[in-house]
C-alpha cells in the first residue's frame, strides 16, 4: 500500500475517533473503556481484511482474495452497525415515532 494511502486511512480513523469523543448529543457513558476496545478491535479487523485481500490479489490468488473480501467485509459491516448502535449513532428501535402532518 502506498505511503499516502496509509496516511489518509490513519487520518480518517483519527478524525472519526475525535468526532466520536466530541460529538454533540453523545449518549452518557458512550466513552467507556470497553466501547473503545471494541472500536479498536473493529479497526484492526478491517485493516487485517484489507491487507489480506491486497496481499492475495498481488500474489495472484483471485479466489482467496474474493472469499476474503466477502468474509472480512461482511463481518466488518455487521460489526460497524453494532458499534454504531453502541455509540448511539443509530436509533435502538424502541417505540415507533409518529410524525404529525
Amino acid at each position: 500500500m502506498p505511503t499516502w494511502v496509509a496516511f489518509v486511512c490513519g487520518a480518517a480513523v483519527a478524525l472519526l475517533t475525535l468526532w466520536l469523543v466530541r460529538r454533540p448529543g453523545a449518549r452518557e457513558g458512550a466513552s467507556r473503556w470497553y466501547h473503545w476496545t471494541a472500536y479498536a478491535a473493529w479497526c484492526l479487523w478491517t485493516v487485517a481484511g484489507v491487507s489480506f485481500v491486497l496481499l492475495n490479489q498481488a500474489g495472484g490468488h483471485a479466489t482467496a482474495a474474493g472469499v476474503g473480501a466477502l468474509l472480512f467485509f461482511g463481518v466488518s459491516a455487521l460489526t460497524a452497525l453494532g458499534l454504531a448502535r453502541l455509540f448511539g449513532l443509530l436509533p435502538t428501535g424502541g417505540a415507533s415515532r409518529r410524525v404529525s402532518p
